[in-house]
């Protein structure tokens, strides 16, 4: 689970800083990874952090400037040298002005998740988070997961910020009102929108199958468990500290199907 020349955990390579732009003012930073699927490469992140669009109200989050993200700037990871990252820019939107991102092909934007196909740029690495090794872990409410991003734009020398979330709704029932997520419990801020949310346990491990198994030989075993999407009562710093987590089934639906946004 670590890299073995650093002792760096690989899942603290699986995430990419973004910064959206429109042209050149900056909108707001947020939490990406990527995941592949056959042949293809996809960056993940937040619906709302790509379309700039709060999904529950439909307004524009950005209220300085009253304008959405049309640029996205991803800080890839460097190949030849660990925990550097080089920023490449993707445009948000083709020739005619479509979005080219995709999501979800029923739920649409009610699932708060959207995935880009990218390349991956020369002297960068990716390290998609579906092909880390991974332990069926048994997971249930009032368990810990960990969110792996960038709050405030705080970064460890490059490496996201591992912030501690507790299960605060049943897994097994991932109805958030309309909405196929889990709730968790955890004080995130800004920045952090979009990180992938992971379950890591050290040694004897709960498998589902009702199990136990040994860690290997790094001492972790691990289980991507989905992708954060922010607080819910975010404006007020005294509201339950909630956070939604859609599950990863729905990110290999979503580049699966390949269905585009019509964002008008």
């Amino acid at each position: 689970m670590q890299n073995e020349k650093k002792g760096i955990d690989l899942f603290s390579l699986s995430t990419v800083p973004l910064v959206l732009r429109f042209n050149e003012i900056v909108i707001s930073h947020a939490t990406g990874f990527f995941w592949k699927n056959i042949d293809k490469l996809f960056l993940i992140t937040n619906w709302h952090v790509i379309s700039g669009v709060d999904p529950f109200t439909g307004k524009n989050i950005d209220q300085k400037h009253g304008c959405r993200p049309n640029i996205i700037e991803v800080l890839w990871n460097s190949k030849s040298v660990l925990g550097n990252k080089s920023p490449f820019i993707i445009n948000l939107y083709d020739g005619s002005d479509e979005p080219v991102w995709l999501i979800h092909p029923e739920l649409g934007r009610k699932v708060d998740i959207a995935a880009i196909d990218v390349e991956c740029p020369p002297d960068s690495e990716p390290y998609p988070i579906n092909e880390m090794p991974s332990i069926d872990l048994a997971t249930y409410i009032g368990m810990d997961l960990f969110v792996l991003g960038y709050p405030l734009k705080i970064t460890n020398n490059g490496f996201p910020i591992w912030k501690r979330a507790s299960i605060a709704s049943e897994p097994q029932l991932l109805n958030y009102t309309d909405y196929q997520a889990m709730l968790v419990d955890t004080a995130t801020r800004e920045g952090m929108s979009g990180a992938p949310v992971i379950q890591r346990y050290y040694g004897a491990v709960p498998l589902v199958s009702g199990g136990v198994q040994i860690a290997d030989k790094g001492g972790a075993a691990t289980k991507f468990i989905g992708i954060y999407s922010g607080r819910i009562g975010a404006n007020d710093q005294l509201a339950a500290q909630l956070g939604l987590v859609w599950p990863s089934s729905l990110i290999e639906t979503i580049v699966r199907t390949r269905r585009l946004d019509d964002l008008v």
